[in-house]
């Protein structure tokens, strides 16, 4: 049976929900019962959790909620902010909506991999289409698809040394152990989505470098090419 509370802090607990505080720091802020809390939300016609269940609607603490509003305004993606809490990046969004913060849904980096992959296959399956690459693509059709020979790029059946490197199950073992290392972040902007491993040292370079760890670091696909490309201006002066 739950407790009885004075209409004072009746109120209070109905304020604290309704301005953001978790359903557990009220029950431990006033030193009440979840029960209590539960019914008093429920009698006062505010949206409670169900009993003896986690409180879907916040699953951050205050401060948190605060800090995931605060970095999202400065920046930071949804996805790495959720790394940071170590929740999903559905939470953060839905954190973002109850305080009316206005979502990105634009750019690469804010697209989810399912929509990527959903993307991809429509786009590989019009692609395999003649008659998608005669109506959308009309000077592919005349001078047809250029793969394999027919690419003018073509060595021959003779790849690149890069390519083969790149291709090793060694680079992909360097790769994997570039990324754990730096945290899969951007180690310029810490989002966590489309990563790519940037050399400090270039493979032109210095091309027994490629596969050292300390040569490496990791940057989303977005600062890779803004990097790569400061690096060819200033190679140009």
């Amino acid at each position: 049976m739950s407790a009885r509370i004075d209409a004072a802090t009746e109120r209070g607990i109905v304020n604290d929900y309704q301005s953001g505080v978790r359903f557990m720091e009220i029950v431990r802020k006033y030193g009440v019962g979840s029960t209590t809390v539960a019914r008093t939300l429920k009698r006062n016609a505010v949206m409670s959790p169900s009993l003896g269940k986690k409180d879907v609607r916040r699953s951050l603490m205050s401060w948190q909620e605060r800090a995931a509003i605060a970095w999202y305004r400065a920046g930071l993606t949804a996805a790495a902010i959720a790394m940071r809490f170590n929740c999903s990046e559905r939470t953060i969004r839905a954190t973002l909506t109850r305080y009316a913060v206005r979502l990105r849904v634009r750019g690469p980096q804010y697209v989810s991999i399912s929509l990527r992959a959903k993307t991809a296959a429509l786009m590989r399956k019009r692609w395999c289409d003649p008659d998608y690459r005669t109506t959308h693509l009309p000077q592919l059709a005349r001078v047809g698809f250029q793969a394999g020979s027919k690419h003018r790029g073509w060595r021959h059946g003779k790849s690149k040394w890069r390519s083969r490197v790149s291709g090793s199950a060694a680079y992909r073992k360097f790769r994997e152990l570039v990324l754990s290392r730096d945290g899969n972040w951007c180690q310029y902007c810490t989002s966590s989505c489309a990563l790519d491993v940037h050399h400090i040292i270039p493979v032109r370079a210095a091309r027994h470098l490629m596969l050292e760890v300390a040569n490496a670091i990791t940057l989303c696909r977005s600062c890779h090419m803004k990097m790569e490309a400061e690096l060819r201006r200033a190679n140009h002066k």
